[in-house]
């Protein structure tokens, strides 16, 4: 999985060794994360974008896109479990 950000802050002060391996694990979840984050269709990624960008509730969200707010929490949840397996398997297959 990728690097806790807050682990990263609190190791990476002291030791510039550190620093660069953790920089290089960053830099491999940030590759791994922008390759699934292009698979997406329009209206699963406006989805992403109204929830962890734009901040709004699952009522609001739903009101944007004509829905139901239980259609919005489904969507989000299945499109979030979608979002781990396959960065699970690219870093599975980067392990290999």
């Amino acid at each position: 999985m990728p690097p806790n950000f807050s682990e990263f802050l609190a190791d990476s002060q002291g030791d510039p060794g550190i620093q660069v391996a953790e920089d290089a694990e960053w830099t491999e979840a940030r590759t791994r994360l922008w390759r699934v984050l292009r698979e997406l269709k329009p209206e699963e990624a406006r989805l992403l974008v109204l929830t962890y960008f734009e901040g709004l509730t699952t009522a609001e969200i739903a009101s944007v896109l004509n829905t139901s707010a239980a259609a919005v929490a489904v969507r989000r949840s299945r499109l979030l479990r979608r979002l781990r397996e396959r960065l699970r398997d690219l870093e599975e297959r980067q392990d290999q």
